[in-house]
């Protein structure tokens, strides 16, 4: 089907708005940005904006699938591959910590449970039972406690007062969290 010259406004458009959201909201935080500030920095009307998005939490949802279904496309093609799910973890927390450290106006949807916001924690549960099946991840812990965990890692680094990069201090805390889950022999056969 051919794209009209209407329907190629119409995209332009939508990006336009997407793209305001995302510097308005790096600039002043989700909170300080009303549809007004984005608009203008789009150059379009205020009324324009309601014909693809209800509200402001909505393009913030929007902003957010490239993270989850990064995520969901990382864990999905690792396990078809038979990869190992610690490898797996550590790459799929890191490439959250990279979106999450250049978008960090969605860590407060990430980290909350909004109506309507993409789950973060099936992927990851999913995973780390994986894991647990393979042998390579403790069995004695269970998987919903362990995504609770690295959830909290993004939450604390978001506060940390430390002299480190964001993304630093997420890599370090979930490498703690990793080899503390991690199966290891001699643990094992204590």
């Amino acid at each position: 089907m051919a794209t009209t010259r209407r329907d190629e406004k119409k995209k332009q458009a939508r990006e336009a708005i997407l793209q305001a959201a995302t510097a308005e909201f790096n600039e002043h935080g989700f909170i300080l940005t009303s549809v007004s500030k984005i608009m203008r920095r789009a150059n379009l009307a205020v009324g324009t904006f309601y014909n693809y998005f209800p509200t402001k939490d909505d393009v913030l949802l929007e902003l957010l699938k490239p993270l989850v279904n990064g995520v969901r496309f990382m864990i999905e093609t690792g396990i078809a591959g038979r990869k190992n799910a610690i490898d797996l973890l550590e790459e799929s927390c890191d490439f959250v910590a990279n979106y999450l450290d250049d978008h960090r106006f969605v860590l407060p949807l990430f980290l909350g449970e909004r109506k309507g916001a993409p789950g973060f924690h099936k992927p990851f549960e999913e995973l780390l039972k994986m894991g647990q099946i393979r042998k390579e991840i403790r069995e004695d812990i269970p998987p919903e406690l362990i995504v609770e965990m690295f959830h909290s890692i993004y939450q604390a680094a978001s506060f940390s007062k430390l002299p480190i990069s964001f993304k630093k201090n997420i890599q370090f805390k979930i490498k703690i969290l990793i080899d503390g889950i991690r199966v290891n022999p001699e643990r094992e056969s204590q």
